[in-house]
């Protein structure tokens, strides 16, 4: 069964990236739909080896510092980046203290 959530969670973040013309959007969506599914991965532990559950959310953690830090390197002489500064800001500070839980 947890081969059909992990379809659902390449699904959603194939969804992301091509519904969104804006990175800023891609980058937070995937943020958010990686934080969706390494919290149902880590109360579920869906593998039988303890160990290849702990590798996975391991990598998946990587994944999102990743993606945060990678807003850094985006041009803003391209994008407007008024209207996404403040909620994209808020919506990382609310994320990385559910990352530590």
């Amino acid at each position: 069964w947890w081969s059909l959530v992990d379809l659902a969670y390449s699904f959603a973040l194939a969804v992301v990236q091509a519904l969104s013309a804006n990175i800023y959007v891609q980058i937070y969506l995937s943020m958010l739909v990686l934080l969706a599914i390494m919290l149902v991965e880590v109360h579920v532990a869906p593998s039988v080896h303890p160990l290849v559950n702990v590798v996975n959310c391991s990598i998946k953690i990587a994944l999102f510092l990743i993606l945060a830090f990678s807003t850094a390197f985006i041009d803003v002489e391209v994008i407007d980046m008024a209207p996404h500064r403040r909620p994209f800001g808020l919506l990382l500070l609310a994320l990385f203290p559910i990352m530590g839980s």
